[in-house]
């Protein structure tokens, strides 16, 4: 009897399933990607935007306009790398007297101090770029007799800083200092001598070392994911 009593509590007794705990994966969190069209207010209003480009002399030269657009990605939360581009082929009356010629190509990563994921604020990073240049006539000697013209081609690398400001949306200003080291190379100067109506070429042409650059760029900037 009592044995089957037991069987009979047994059989009333209600068996608890075991409930297995679902686990909830957690999604990682990925940082927005941004991308951001940028150009360069100096070169517009026909200024250089480094010192010491082909000349020889340290001081900022004036020229053409030289239309520039930079593209910068930016992801990782803190990390960016731009590209830009500028190119300016302009002659004011005679392109054998008067020509402005300049073209450049960068590469720019940087990373951003503030690890908020804004993209705001100060950064800093490296350049190197490349570029070749023409230059002639008054924008190198300013006398109508005599004839002064300079072209080849140059690299630069280093150090650089900036600071973007913050707008409304995505519109900002970038503001960014560059310095490093200028090299000139297949360098060329030739003037003209109106005695002998002729152009002397002189092949030891070079202005290669410290360089100091400036940008004040307007930039769009907007998500990509």
């Amino acid at each position: 009897m009592q044995a089957d009593n037991k069987v009979q509590k047994g059989e009333g007794r209600k068996i608890q399933p075991t409930e297995s705990v679902r686990m909830e994966e957690t999604p990682m969190k990925q940082n927005p990607v941004y991308l951001a069209v940028k150009t360069n207010f100096l070169p517009w209003c026909g200024v250089v935007p480094s010192i010491r480009l082909g000349t020889g002399e340290t001081k900022i030269e004036t020229g053409a306009f030289m239309p520039n657009l930079e593209v910068e990605c930016c992801f990782a939360g803190r990390w960016s790398v731009a590209l830009s581009g500028m190119y300016s082929d302009f002659a004011y009356k005679d392109k054998t007297r008067d020509c402005w010629a300049v073209s450049e190509i960068s590469l720019e990563p940087s990373v951003w101090l503030s690890s908020l994921g804004k993209f705001t604020g100060l950064n800093t990073g490296l350049f190197a770029e490349y570029g070749d240049f023409d230059v002639r006539g008054s924008a190198i000697e300013v006398s109508e007799d005599m004839l002064y013209g300079r072209t080849g081609c140059f690299w630069s690398a280093g150090l650089s800083m900036g600071y973007r400001f913050s707008l409304v949306g995505g519109l900002g200003v970038d503001m960014r200092v560059r310095t490093g080291y200028r090299s000139v190379f297949s360098g060329k100067k030739y003037r003209y001598d109106p005695l002998d109506n002729r152009n002397y070429l002189e092949t030891r042409f070079a202005s290669t070392g410290f360089m100091v650059g400036v940008k004040v760029s307007l930039s769009y900037r907007f998500q990509i994911r």
